[in-house]
């Protein structure tokens, strides 16, 4: 599944990764899903806090 091709905007893709977080069992990828999206719409610092996240879990398993 390629969530860049589900989101039409970046705003969107924020909001499906929040909505994903969200779940029970969010996969890790998200926050970087996230980071990226927070960096397209000039959101440096909640991109880089959600990139931090995403390298705290990334060598964790699912």
């Amino acid at each position: 599944m390629d969530v860049y091709d589900l989101a039409d905007r970046w705003p969107d893709a924020i909001n499906l990764a929040k909505e994903q977080l969200e779940t029970p069992k969010p996969s890790k990828y998200w926050y970087k899903v996230l980071a990226r999206a927070y960096a397209y719409t000039n959101q440096q610092d909640k991109a880089d806090e959600a990139w931090e996240t995403f390298k705290i879990l990334r060598y964790q398993p699912e």
